[in-house]
């Protein structure tokens, strides 16, 4: 229990350092310096590190413990920058009112040694509502096939990353790789992955692949479908470059006839055309030649009925 003492009545004063701290002297009291996750989902466990600033040493046997509102105490585990505790599990917890998103857990550390709790904190559950999560937007997130490009996405509930970690990145997730790409927020509410050049193995015009948002590396946000494409697959027919397929496509995926096959719009060195050119037969095979004769025979021929 922190109060302003004398050394003779302090318990244990010489047992372990900062049991007591001398005026004057510059050493600093026992105290929370963060809590982090400092809010989480309803539902969810979870490990919460506290940083504390001189935490005393413990006689052996002694063991320190977190204490979540009305839960019962958890053993927690001394790390370089403080204590480790798990979150009480989910059937302990408080219930959050239709009315609100969320509620207030204390949380306080306690030695078993003093049967004491120090430095009350507060922890923040949260409905669903309040967790960071994707905005979803309107329509498809599309990315043409082998061209840089960034991506933008709109993050609400967007957490603030504490100095010392590591930022934002994207994890994308293309046919079971995993790349990991820099990130940067703009506007305090939008998350860009960095130009990135995606491509897939797989001879389809459309491929769906992930991106994952984190921060800190392992701190996850939310996870969204993006949609990859080709434009020489969707413009062409039976494995054919095809002029007309490629131009009347849905101009959200901005392909072009271009050099004699459908490009992405971006990628043509030379100059699109907006009229595909008249159809021509290029090459008749055998086959072909003799079914059309017969044809052409059978339309000649006259047949006369002479009434008996």
């Amino acid at each position: 229990m922190r109060r302003c003492t004398v050394r003779s009545t302090c318990q244990k004063a010489s047992h372990s350092l900062p049991r007591w701290l001398s005026l004057g002297t510059g050493q600093q009291c026992i105290d929370f310096e963060q809590v982090l996750p400092d809010r989480i989902p309803i539902n969810q466990m979870t490990m919460v590190q506290l940083t504390i600033r001189t935490l005393p040493e413990l006689p052996f046997g002694a063991k320190y413990k977190c204490v979540f509102g009305a839960a019962d105490p958890i053993d927690a585990t001394v790390t370089a920058f403080g204590l480790s505790c798990p979150t009480p599990g989910v059937v302990g917890r408080p219930v959050i009112s239709d009315t609100l998103d969320h509620v207030f857990v204390p949380l306080s550390v306690r030695s078993s040694e003093t049967n004491k709790d120090f430095n009350p904190a507060h922890l923040m559950t949260h409905g669903a509502n309040y967790c960071p999560q994707f905005h979803q937007p309107k329509d498809d997130i599309l990315l043409p096939n082998n061209v840089p490009k960034e991506i933008s996405l709109e993050v609400d509930n967007l957490p603030h990353p504490q100095a010392g970690h590591t930022g934002f990145q994207c994890i994308v997730n293309i046919e079971e790789a995993k790349m990991m790409v820099p990130a940067r927020v703009e506007m305090n509410r939008r998350v860009v992955c960095d130009k990135t050049t995606y491509s897939y193995e797989a001879n389809t015009g459309e491929y769906q692949a992930t991106v994952t948002i984190v921060w800190n590396r392992d701190h996850h946000v939310d996870t969204i479908t993006v949609v990859l494409y080709k434009c020489d697959i969707l413009g062409s027919h039976r494995e054919h470059p095809d002029c007309s397929l490629c131009v009347t496509r849905n101009v959200k995926y901005q392909c072009t006839w271009c050099s004699n096959m459908c490009s992405y719009n971006e990628s043509c060195l030379h100059t699109p055309i907006s009229e595909c050119p008249k159809p021509r037969i290029d090459m008749v095979s055998v086959g072909q030649l003799l079914l059309l004769v017969m044809l052409m025979m059978m339309m000649m021929m006259v047949v006369v009925v002479v009434p008996q």
